[in-house]
């Protein structure tokens, strides 16, 4: 077996099994061709772009270069260290001719060495924004340089500085970069029109892209960034980045909104607001158009109605901004909801029986109003739509049509139509007229019927009216049921007292009524007086009789309320009365007997008089003889006891409030303040008012008493004063 493998192996063509594929290395990293022989006769070496490296396995003329593998296995691999770009090229392996073989040479393969190149820069960045103004071209370059193979450079707009969030492609960008980003708005973007020129420069063994582009920013890609975007060989799965931000100036964008929910209605308000951005700002004006006319006196963003009208509906409205960039304008017409308006008017259809009748109507609204039919009096609906056909018109169908247009949340607006029946007229008349000598009278003859009556007859007592004198007229009036004919007669006299006949014909029958013009009697003049004369006098009558009855039951109730008071500490303006109650001596203050316990307590006994002075709220009137309630006559001194001589004196007791508390609070109609007296014996005093040992009493002056009085109660010389005289306190 062993000498038939070596005879096999020796007979055997020498052929390459395995040979080098197109490889790539990064500079100064280690890279290893394959190649891998069998039946070898020959020496074997590799190949540079056709040039031999020895057959050396060590390839000392090449240091870095080395082929390694088993050589029982026929592994022939070269291994290159630190590569360089000049390790850059086409390899091969080659067995070389023997034993009258022929060489074997294996598919070329292209080694390319990688050099990363540098981020990617704008050449002329020299500031953090880009300023520029929108809609205009913009002219922009990206540089990266000394890469090997050349650099790929695309432009994006995003907005964020490390491009997580594009917006937009420029040019044919996406289509070489977009798989490179997986973003979660990849639906919404867009991509911009864009020149784009791509630039390769050699600088030795490496390569420098210059790109160029040539584009027209929007306004909405203010304060985003530009971004310059490198894609190399050296990191496939992803990009580097140069972005600049967006400083843009531009023309105004307006939007036109209504602000303020739910839809225009009529007679609402609403405001138009114009939503305007714009850079710059400062220098905004603002200028509105209706129906492409201007509005001079609304220049702010905003356009005020204070009642929404049907004229609104459809009108354009127009907001005209303008910056130092440029002017813009946004339109909108306005769709306001109105209540139906009729279009059409009234009608009137003559027919005769059997004959076919269509009204129409019709009606603006919106939304649009639908319509629906029915008769005067009657809810039932018999149509709907703009007309309403009655095909076999019958006798009972005369009358008042209704049409009512109808909008949501609107009032209904209706529309009478008439139809009448052709027949002989009817003749309407009062039965009696009053009218007084030297008046005048009005006679009034309703016809109605179709065809209307043209001529109407009016005779006296069977004999055709005399207009000769200028007495009588007569009036044709049109109305909708047909003719209305007054017959006025001026200056009455008795001739003109009597039956007068109105009669009509309109061709197809005549028809007559009777009125009967009489003399007016007194009586008649009452029943027929206008009442618009007779309610005014009427209501006044009423409204005198009311102020009477007013009057009557104010004055109880004050009356009441005089009997009913009730006395306060509380701080008040006071109105105070002072009447003497002591009946015994003056009992023609009184008008009751002196025994009346409402009044006074007056009673004596065998041991002596007893005396009640009562301050009561049961208020009786002021003597008119005595209003100052002066002592005048004898027997008074009962109301002087401390003057009296003191011997008559057995019991004597006087009760009173303290000061500040006279009755307060809720005193009751039964509370009195008294002061009770008890004598011995009768008391008697002649005369005139003096004290027990002769001294006269003080006549106080009338003095009027304001909130402070000024008086002076001092004592003065050789005068006495009652208790009731020095009281500052009531």
């Amino acid at each position: 077996l062993l000498l038939l493998t070596a005879l096999a192996v020796a007979n055997a063509e020498q052929q390459i099994t395995e040979g080098p594929r197109d490889t790539l290395v990064h500079v100064g990293k280690v890279v290893t061709l394959n190649c891998k022989v069998s039946g070898q006769k020959g020496s074997v070496q590799w190949m540079k772009n056709g040039f031999g490296l020895g057959t050396d396995r060590a390839l000392r003329f090449f240091p870095r270069y080395t082929m390694v593998g088993s050589t029982s296995e026929g592994e022939y691999n070269l291994k290159i260290e630190n590569t360089t770009v000049s390790d850059d090229d086409v390899y091969a392996c080659q067995i070389s001719e023997a034993d009258g073989e022929s060489s074997v040479v294996s598919e070329p393969a292209r080694l390319t060495v990688l050099v990363r190149p540098t981020a990617p820069k704008f050449v002329e960045k020299v500031a953090p924004t880009l300023n520029a103004i929108a809609g205009e071209t913009l002219l922009q370059a990206c540089m990266s340089r000394r890469g090997k193979p050349a650099p790929r450079i695309g432009w994006a707009i995003s907005s964020d500085a490390q491009g997580r969030e594009v917006t937009a492609w420029l040019g044919e960008s996406r289509a070489k970069f977009g798989n490179l980003f997986k973003q979660h708005n990849i639906g919404t973007q867009v991509s911009i029109p864009a020149k784009i020129d791509d630039e390769a420069r050699i600088e030795g063994d490496v390569i420098s892209s210059l790109s160029n582009i040539s584009f027209v920013p929007r306004p909405e890609d203010d304060k985003k960034f530009l971004l310059c975007i490198s894609q190399h060989d050296t990191f496939p799965d992803r990009v580097e980045i140069d972005s600049v931000r967006f400083n843009l100036q531009y023309a105004p964008r307006i939007t036109l909104t209504w602000a303020g929910p739910g839809a225009l209605r009529e007679g609402k308000p609403a405001l138009l607001a114009c939503n305007v951005d714009a850079r710059p700002l400062n220098d905004l004006k603002i200028t509105w158009y209706r129906n492409q006319n201007k509005l001079l006196r609304h220049t702010t963003d905003t356009l005020a109605f204070e009642e929404l009208k049907m004229e609104d509906h459809k009108s354009e409205y127009t907001c005209e901004t303008s910056n130092s960039i440029g002017t813009s304008k946004d339109t909108m017409k306005l769709d306001v909801q109105f209540g139906p308006r009729m279009m059409s008017t009234s009608q009137e259809k003559e027919a005769n029986v059997g004959e076919s009748v269509t009204f129409q109507c019709e009606a603006a609204g919106n939304p649009t109003p639908i319509i629906y039919w029915s008769r005067e009096g009657d809810e039932q609906i018999l149509a709907k739509g703009d007309t309403y056909t009655i095909d076999s018109v019958a006798t009972w169908q005369q009358g008042e049509y209704i049409c009512t247009a109808v909008v949501d949340t609107f009032e209904h607006v209706k529309l009478s139509h008439h139809l009448f029946i052709r027949g002989p007229p009817v003749v309407a008349v009062q039965s009696v007229v009053h009218g007084g000598s030297g008046e005048s009278a009005e006679l009034s003859c309703k016809v109605s019927g179709r065809p209307k009556t043209r001529e109407i007859q009016w005779t006296k007592n069977g004999e055709k009216l005399s207009y000769a004198t200028g007495r009588h007229q007569v009036h044709q009036v049109p109305r909708l049921y047909g003719l209305e004919s007054r017959l006025i007669i001026t200056n009455l006299n008795e001739d003109d007292f009597g039956q007068y006949n109105c009669s009509a014909n309109n061709g197809l029958g005549s028809d007559s009524g009777t009125t009967m013009l009489r003399k007016r009697s007194l009586m008649d003049s009452i029943m027929m007086a206008d009442l618009h004369y007779i309610l005014p006098i009427i209501a006044l009558l009423l409204f005198l009789l009311l102020c009477l009855c007013c009057c009557i039951v104010c004055r109880k109730r004050s009356y009441s309320k005089r009997k009913g008071t009730q006395f306060s500490d509380a701080e008040s303006d006071v109105t105070v009365k002072c009447e003497a109650l002591d009946g015994n001596y003056y009992p023609d203050m009184y008008g009751s007997p002196i025994d009346n316990p409402n009044i006074i307590t007056s009673k004596v006994s065998k041991q002596g008089s007893k005396f009640m002075i009562s301050l009561s709220q049961d208020y009786i009137s002021v003597p008119q003889n005595n209003p100052d309630l002066d002592f005048t006559g004898a027997a008074v001194a009962g109301l002087y006891p401390k003057y009296l001589d003191n011997s008559m004196i057995s019991d004597y007791r006087y009760d009173h409030h303290s000061y500040g508390s006279f009755i307060s609070g809720g005193s009751t109609p039964n509370q009195h303040h008294q002061e009770i007296f008890t004598t011995e014996k009768p008391m008697t005093v002649p005369g005139a008012p003096i004290g027990v040992d002769g001294t006269p009493l003080e006549t106080l002056p009338e003095v009027d008493t304001p909130k402070a009085s000024t008086y002076s109660f001092a004592t003065i010389d050789g005068v006495v004063r009652p208790i009731s005289r020095t009281s500052t306190h009531v």
